[in-house]
């Protein structure tokens, strides 16, 4: 989230709108609210990138209502698992945003996405390969 978007869902929070009871951070609870109030104008991409960074609920209530993804796919998301053949979208939702390096092949571009110990492969918006790294 950028400051302003802290600011104003923070405002947000401070009049009463935030549950009560709920537990997550200050920083899901801020996104929530920022999710909630624009939904309707933001991409998927960005809706994934909310999900998978403080597991969204008005992120996902929106991604829910678009038909975004299958069941299938939601469990997977939500297990915080991916696997070949997965949509890029799907990767976002899972695992958040990540450093992305471009490479330009006779097959065409490649990105790798950069996660801690995980580098995933996305070729045509579908993840191709991914290579673990053991500590």
């Amino acid at each position: 989230m950028t400051g302003w978007q802290v600011v104003l869902a923070t405002c947000f929070l401070a009049s009463g709108s935030a549950i009560a009871d709920d537990s997550r951070s200050l920083a899901a609870q801020a996104e929530d609210a920022w999710v909630a109030k624009g939904a309707d104008v933001l991409s998927a991409e960005q809706l994934c990138d909310s999900y998978g960074q403080y597991a969204s609920r008005a992120a996902r209530r929106e991604l829910d209502r678009r038909h975004t993804f299958t069941p299938a796919e939601w469990a997977l998301i939500d297990s915080q698992q991916i696997q070949v053949g997965e949509s890029e979208l799907a990767l976002h939702c899972t695992w958040g945003k990540a450093p992305v390096n471009r490479t330009v092949t006779v097959a065409g571009p490649l990105k790798q996405y950069v996660y801690s110990r995980t580098y995933v492969y996305v070729a045509n918006g579908r993840i191709v390969s991914f290579q673990d790294h053991s500590p």
